[in-house]
């Protein structure tokens, strides 16, 4: 445009000389000067005075002409020069100005400061000078020095300090007025702390990708309307690639579905969850996880969920094998207990329940001969499947030790070392041990004969609703090789009511003291000569809060003597 404003100018000024020219032929003629003598200008320095007057008056709206269009195009480069000036000195980004041989020209005040140096330490100076190692290996002069357009590239600056910086430069080729390339501008943008951040995502980013797509467990990432959105390697090889764009309750059980949908409702609001659920994989096979919806937030609002399951098929199949054998367990340790035994001396009863599915409780009563019965309770130390099995080894032994041996020290003596053989003599882990009461009851004689091996006091009940305990006379069975066991005696009349239970019954009286769950349990049979062992704990076990996880196994037997 300016070009074009220049050549406009040069035209009337040139259609101006030519105009003059003309006029100046048409009056030098020989009328013009007949005219001049007319007027009376009869000399030739008059005429000539008056010629030179007339070009000039002529030329007048030229020269006019020329200087408004002069003034105007000075405006104009001096806008243009201040526009530059303002671009060249902004306080933000740094401007630099290099020839074509990649010298440094001209730099403004921002580039000093960014880099660290005065205005002397880079003028003149080759600007590869201040390249650090990465950006010297790639410098290329014909494509930096001297782009076609302009071009914007990302170099390793050395600052002062010694520091690299990550300076992102935008450089424009400029030319002379024959439109020969003589160097460019450059204007450049401290870029380092962005490129830190960006190193940081991107390892933050390979982190994630790494436990996402490597996690031995099935992941995928579910947005906020149901739809997978995304799988990782393990869960394609359970469940195919297909799956992604597919709402999640198409791939489980439909009988979870509504569950399995609350919990996701759950997770959209900001809480994680965990669940159980059945999948059907890639060939049609039943997968049983065990999985955490974790909410993905981003900046305060959530964009979808992070589901990770854990693949429990084989770990199912085997705990179902273990609950079976818990489940025949349980029968089989229910069934080797005594049955109700009643005569017209003695009736016996008990009840029997089991903290988990099978337990170290244990208790059985024989008659060993007409009038004579023996009466043994017992509580392993522990709960679960090791105490079950030690009370079910011990219990093989119960039938025959009571009764063929009978005598209560001879029996609890038998006890202890078959306890201690077993399960301490070459044991490295902690020592097992068992508590234990036997009687042995004659009827015809009145005559309990006892051992308390550790046992929780044994409660002897009168008619008179009196009653008094049968302490322990003897340490736990199994502890040691060889213990020293006394046996007590009791003599009873008239109707009498013994209760033996184990540390459970204790607890599910509620009562924080020994003493005070034994008076619980003494009242509750005095008072009520009625009362069987199955409403008694029932009723205790209404009374009583919550039970805890370290809840114990609960037996209690009742013997009536006429």
């Amino acid at each position: 445009m300016r070009k074009v404003k220049e050549r406009s100018f040069k035209a009337i000024l040139q259609s101006g000389a030519i105009i003059t020219t003309l006029i100046a032929v048409y009056i030098l003629n020989d009328s013009s000067y007949s005219v001049l003598d007319a007027l009376g200008f009869h000399s030739p320095f008059a005429k000539a005075t008056i010629i030179l007057l007339l070009l000039a008056a002529l030329n007048i709206p030229f020269i006019a002409i020329f200087y408004f269009k002069r003034n105007k195009v000075v405006a104009t480069i001096k806008l243009s020069h201040n526009q530059y000036l303002a671009l060249f000195n902004n306080p933000i980004n740094g401007v630099y100005v290099v020839d074509k041989e990649g010298y440094v020209q001209d730099i403004n005040l921002a580039l000093c400061k960014m880099l660290g140096y005065v205005y002397k330490d880079i003028v003149g100076k080759h600007y590869s000078t201040f390249l650090a190692k990465k950006s010297m290996e790639r410098l290329n002069l014909d494509r930096d020095l001297q782009p076609d357009k302009s071009l914007v590239t990302t170099e390793q600056i050395i600052h002062k300090n010694g520091e690299i910086l990550y300076i992102e430069v935008l450089s424009v080729p400029f030319f002379d007025p024959h439109g020969k390339k003589t160097g460019l501008v450059g204007v450049a943008k401290d870029v380092t702390k962005e490129k830190m951040y960006s190193e940081q995502l991107d390892v933050l980013k390979q982190r994630y990708k790494s436990l996402f797509d490597k996690n031995p467990h099935l992941a995928c990432i579910i947005d906020k309307d149901g739809k997978i959105t995304e799988t990782n390697q393990t869960f394609q090889d359970h469940m195919g690639s297909y799956k992604v764009g597919v709402h999640f309750k198409e791939i489980i059980a439909k009988d979870s579905v509504d569950e399995t949908i609350n919990l996701f409702h759950k997770a959209l609001e900001g809480e994680t969850v965990t669940g159980t659920n059945e999948l059907t994989g890639v060939s049609g096979n039943k997968i049983y996880i065990d999985y955490k919806s974790i909410p993905i937030m981003v900046n305060g609002s959530l964009e979808g969920i992070f589901v990770v399951a854990r693949d429990i098929t084989e770990e199912s199949r085997l705990e179902s094998l273990v609950k079976k054998d818990l489940q025949l367990a349980n029968l089989l340790q229910h069934s080797v207990i005594s049955k109700p035994l009643h005569t017209n001396e003695i009736n016996i009863s008990g009840y029997f329940v089991l903290a988990n599915t099978v337990g170290g409780d244990l208790y059985v009563w024989y008659q060993i001969d007409d009038g004579r019965y023996g009466v043994l309770i017992l509580d392993v130390m522990g709960h679960g499947v090791s105490s079950a099995l030690i009370s079910m080894s011990i219990r093989s032994l119960l039938e025959g030790l009571i009764t063929r041996v009978q005598d209560p020290i001879l029996v609890m003596e038998e006890l202890n070392r078959h306890m201690y053989q077993l399960f301490n003599f070459n044991s490295t882990d902690s020592v097992r041990y068992f508590t234990s009461i036997y009687m042995l009851i004659d009827t015809k004689l009145k005559e309990i004969k006892y051992v308390n091996a550790g046992h929780p006091s044994g409660i002897l009940s009168y008619s008179d609703k009196t009653y008094e305990l049968m302490e322990s006379n003897c340490p736990p069975l199994g502890l040691m090789k060889k213990i020293n066991i006394e046996s007590s005696s009791i003599q009873y009349e008239g109707r009498t009511k013994i209760i033996l239970y184990t540390d459970g019954v204790l607890e599910s009286t509620g009562m924080k003291r020994a003493g005070e769950a034994i008076s619980v349990i003494a009242n509750a049979f005095t008072q009520n000569p009625n009362l069987e062992c199955e409403a008694f704990v029932l009723e205790a076990l209404n009374k009583r809060k919550a039970p805890t996880e370290d809840q114990d196994d609960i037996s209690i037997l009742k013997v009536d003597l006429f």
